[in-house]
């Protein structure tokens, strides 16, 4: 009998600490970003505060993407970005920055859109000769 009392003590003592942790850490953080992934809009499968991702290419970083908040949606694939700043290298060490209030980014391609109060810090050349460079409409052309 007193190893049955024992056992419950035991099981509502893991209990309490499992429940209070939940409460006490409802997010953790990552790499990324802290995450959450409950009581999220519909549609968003994941939600990261401080959200951090870039982008190497022969171990030099190309890009840096910044966002206050960004929530994934992984039947879509995209991630919608609020507070947007993005930082692009130069190889002779410039640096350039471009800003937004919002963004959307597709997962599989790492294109983002950025709308709203958008700003380019620095020469618009690097940009131009990039976007130039693409086959899509509608995009930026240096003249």
């Amino acid at each position: 009998m007193i190893n049955k009392i024992r056992g419950f003590l035991l099981l509502t003592v893991v209990t309490l600490l499992v429940v209070a942790g939940y409460k006490l850490f409802p997010g953790f953080e990552s790499p990324v970003g802290k995450i959450q992934l409950s009581n999220l809009e519909k549609g968003v499968d994941v939600q990261i505060e401080n959200f951090n991702l870039s982008h190497e290419s022969d171990g030099k970083k190309e890009w840096e993407l910044q966002a206050q908040l960004a929530q994934i949606n992984n039947e879509e694939e995209t991630t919608h970005l609020k507070q947007v700043e993005i930082f692009m290298n130069r190889d002779n060490g410039a640096r350039y920055s471009i800003s937004a209030d919002v963004g959307l980014l597709q997962n599989k391609t790492d294109d983002f859109e950025l709308e709203g109060n958008v700003r380019l810090v620095g020469g618009p050349d690097m940009l131009a000769g990039r976007l130039a460079s693409s086959n899509r409409p509608n995009t930026l052309v240096k003249k």
